[in-house]
């Protein structure tokens, strides 16, 4: 019997030290996993304003800017000059909820680094740029094409941004950037 007791004791013990090391192996795997750091995206909508956002994981910071002056004239003829303002710029910070959403939920894969054109070309495009922990950058180009993922990326930051606009103008703008995603 003292046998059977060593030998599983034995036993035992080199099935923790065994389990030990996979999970050590994984975390080790998980910290050498290059991850997004920062996701900048530009649009350029047909008939408005261009802007950007950019999302920075380590601060949970978002940012939306217009990309151009706050305000333009347009001259109208005979003799009138119009003025249009562009929307505001915002900074906040996302909630946890949407931070884990963005960082769990949407899961990049290869084809979401990969330019993307469908051949009916309406003046609509975007950029986004990928920044790695690393250091690494993807730069995409897309027009008229998102994959599922940078859809879900566009649209809930949109939202984010709609939730926390201050003005009628910029949520005007928010709203219809989203509109053109549907």
């Amino acid at each position: 019997m003292k046998i059977t007791v060593k030998a599983f004791l034995v036993y035992l013990m080199l099935y923790v030290i065994v389990s030990c090391k996979e999970k050590v192996d994984k975390k080790i795997q998980f910290e050498n996993e290059d991850i997004i750091d920062k996701i900048l995206i530009q649009f350029y909508p047909t008939f408005q304003d261009n802007s950007l956002m950019l999302l920075d994981f380590s601060t949970r910071q978002l940012n939306f800017q217009r990309i151009g002056l706050k305000k333009y004239f347009y001259p109208i003829p005979p003799r009138e000059i119009v003025l249009k303002y562009a929307p505001k710029s915002l900074s906040f910070q996302i909630d946890s909820l949407s931070y884990f959403y963005l960082r769990d939920s949407i899961t990049f894969e290869r084809d979401d680094f990969i330019d993307k054109e469908i051949s009916c070309y309406d003046g609509i495009s975007y950029t986004i740029l990928y920044i790695f922990k690393s250091g690494r950058i993807e730069d995409v180009d897309l027009i008229n094409s998102l994959t599922e993922n940078e859809y879900k990326l566009i649209i809930k930051l949109i939202d984010l941004n709609i939730a926390h606009s201050t003005d009628t103008l910029t949520r005007k703008y928010l709203e219809d950037l989203r509109l053109s995603h549907d």
